[in-house]
């Protein structure tokens, strides 16, 4: 508890440095969420396909973890203890430790990796910073929070370089079928461990302290339950539909982000329509039937089908398009999203 009062100060020291800060924040925060999520798209389709795979990989497989971590600690963030304390942005609907944002940011330290020049590195390394730094100012998470999200992402870097090219290599020996086979046996597994998570906080009642405060910042139709099985879902979906889109492109040939200026720019262009025309449809048809407010099992399935399927739209069914309207070449020789040999953006 001492130690928690202790982090309060933190917190409100960052805030009262003036809301001047507010809008560097908010736009440091952005590249945790969703810039990072738009930049790993743009790198996969028009820079570089084997960093796009790889920055995509391991950006959503630490946002999953994240989550999962989030609902098995349950420790609270700064503005549920604290009234004090300002919630800059928006609201925040799962617990704190370990900061998402923080535990993802070293996905950035890739594209460092495979630019090679000082300077990137130095850029990459400034906006993981601001990134840790801007959660803590917003009021979402506590100095910790932030700090332990860095550790476990450095960690999960060194096994990313350590063991990338033997687990590559295992994988890509199997057939397509067994390779979706173990797939799935891993999806199954994180679904379950996320819905004993959750599990624990049936029947459990939150203190007081933290629902009063979290729900001043809540929408009247808003309940405050960062309990819930529902964000395991949506990280799980869009992580294992994007490895099963991987694979899907990957017993097509594979794809080949290179290409000429032109050729790139049309590429954007053209996934950036056809991308609003599916996520509009999808959108249209949740909105008109209601499907992420349908409570139970049916719910939860839309909620997770769906991001499921709209990361395979981006790692599958769209470069499988340009790749037949002839906006991107297919490659002579694919190369795994987890083989650690470098290479350079294109």
């Amino acid at each position: 508890m001492l130690d928690q009062l202790w982090e309060v100060e933190i917190v409100l020291m960052f805030q009262n440095l003036g809301a001047w800060l507010d809008p560097i924040m908010l736009g440091a925060s952005s590249f945790g969420y969703p810039l990072s999520y738009l930049t790993m798209v743009v790198i996969y389709w028009c820079v570089d396909s084997r960093l796009g795979r790889r920055f995509s990989l391991f950006l959503l497989f630490t946002g999953a973890c994240g989550a999962l971590l989030q609902l098995a600690i349950g420790s609270p963030r700064p503005y549920w203890i604290d009234s004090r304390i300002r919630l800059i942005g928006g609201k925040s609907s799962s617990f704190g430790m370990p900061s998402g944002h923080a535990l993802s940011s070293l996905t950035w330290l890739l594209i460092a990796q495979s630019f090679k020049r000082w300077w990137v590195w130095f850029l990459m390394g400034t906006i993981v910073v601001m990134i840790g730094l801007s959660r803590v100012y917003l009021g979402v998470h506590f100095a910790s929070q932030v700090v332990v999200g860095w550790m476990l992402s450095f960690v999960l870097l060194v096994m990313l370089y350590k063991f990338e090219e033997p687990i590559s290599q295992w994988f890509q020996s199997k057939s397509f079928i067994m390779q979706l086979l173990y797939a799935t046996v891993g999806l199954a597994a994180f679904l379950t461990m996320g819905w004993l998570a959750s599990r624990s906080y049936v029947g459990h009642t939150l203190p007081s302290e933290w629902v009063d405060n979290a729900g001043r910042f809540l929408d009247s139709n808003d309940t405050f339950a960062p309990g819930i099985f529902e964000r395991i879902l949506t990280d799980a979906g869009a992580f294992f539909g994007c490895f099963y889109g991987i694979l899907l492109i990957a017993n097509h040939g594979g794809y080949d982000a290179s290409g000429s200026v032109w050729a790139r720019i049309g590429r954007l262009v053209f996934g950036i329509i056809l991308a609003s025309i599916i996520l509009g449809g999808v959108f249209y048809i949740d909105g008109l039937l209601g499907l992420s407010d349908m409570e139970g099992g049916f719910g939860q399935f839309w909620l997770f089908t769906s991001n499921f399927l709209i990361t395979i739209v981006f790692y599958y069914l769209i470069p499988f398009t340009f790749q037949r309207f002839r906006l991107a070449p297919r490659p002579s020789n694919f190369q795994s999203a987890l083989v650690s040999s470098s290479s350079s953006a294109a």
